[in-house]
């Protein structure tokens, strides 16, 4: 089961007095201007008009998550990340956002908060510098709840499931468009992946 590794994380003052979050000895975001770095991320993500619910997953130092709700002010955000320290230092900046920790991949995919962010309706982003060590947990944490390899729909179902990875790669469309009684799927499965994206 995958899950999140170990780490040593550490605030350091960039050059304007800004606090930047390290892992490993690495930054979370752009030292010497996050805040640019961050608008410049969020003025790039596509199809967030009006938009209700907007998942972030990977908190780092929370120069993005910023800059997400200055450019959607009337949307709710949930922020996703593995490190406690990270997102108990962003809970107390950001009082209107949900955060949200998990250590593996059996916990993200038993948890009813998960569960629901799986919706078609909600929009999910990631903020590549933010992951640091943890790039490979907090990626399969945005597949599973976009359902977009066979590990993530794996989990979901809770057995192996085999052929192409790339096949989910877009389950919205497979769902749409395959027989999915053709695939090695039992009806109730093929029901719950209806299910998922109604």
């Amino acid at each position: 089961m995958l899950e999140r590794t170990e780490c040593q994380l550490e605030w350091r003052s960039n050059p304007s007095g800004l606090l930047v979050a390290f892992e490993n000895s690495k930054a979370l975001c752009n030292f010497n201007d996050p805040i640019s770095e961050a608008q410049a991320w969020a003025r790039n993500i596509k199809g967030l008009k009006n938009d209700p619910k907007i998942v972030v997953v990977g908190v780092g130092s929370g120069f993005h998550i910023e800059a997400l709700i200055e450019a959607n002010p009337y949307c709710e955000i949930v922020a996703i990340d593995c490190r406690t320290s990270l997102v108990s230092f962003n809970a107390r900046r950001f009082k209107n956002v949900q955060f949200l920790t998990f250590d593996n991949m059996l916990e993200v995919s038993t948890s009813p908060q998960a569960q629901e962010l799986m919706s078609g309706n909600v929009v999910k982003v990631v903020f590549n510098p933010a992951l640091g060590e943890q790039v490979r947990f907090l990626k399969e944490v945005f597949h599973f709840l976009n359902i977009r390899t066979r590990e993530a729909l794996s989990v979901y179902i809770g057995r192996t499931v085999m052929g192409p990875d790339n096949i989910f790669m877009n389950a919205r469309h497979l769902v749409e468009n395959a027989r999915l009684e053709k695939l090695p799927y039992k009806p109730s499965e093929i029901l719950t992946i209806r299910e998922m994206f109604k």
